[in-house]
């Protein structure tokens, strides 16, 4: 009688391919939900040295104080907004009675 050993490897290579299949139609369906795109958002930010984007300060009446655009990683605490340009300057904006916007540009 002849042994086929490869049938033990066979069961595995179905194994694998179900199992990538299923992972497959799991990032499909997941990606058409908000938190997983804001995942992927954080990711390409992190990754890609910040996102474009459009930095306007407002006083408390309204008036534009301040506009900036650029690609920018922007980290928000305690009141405070700070990122770097593209040419490295660091920016701190405190806001406590003005408004800040930060617009994501395509």
């Amino acid at each position: 009688m002849i042994k086929m050993p490869y049938i033990k490897h066979k069961k595995l290579i179905v194994f694998i391919c179900i199992f990538l299949v299923a992972i497959a139609i799991f990032l499909f369906v997941m990606s058409g939900c908000a938190s997983v795109r804001r995942s992927f958002k954080t990711i390409s930010s992190n990754f890609g040295n910040g996102l474009q984007r459009e930095i306007i300060v407002y006083d408390a009446v309204g008036n534009e104080l301040f506009r900036q655009s650029g690609k920018f990683d922007i980290e928000y605490a305690d009141e405070r907004i700070l990122y770097d340009d593209e040419q490295g300057n660091r920016h701190v904006i405190y806001f406590k009675t003005g408004t800040v916007v930060v617009n994501e540009l395509e």
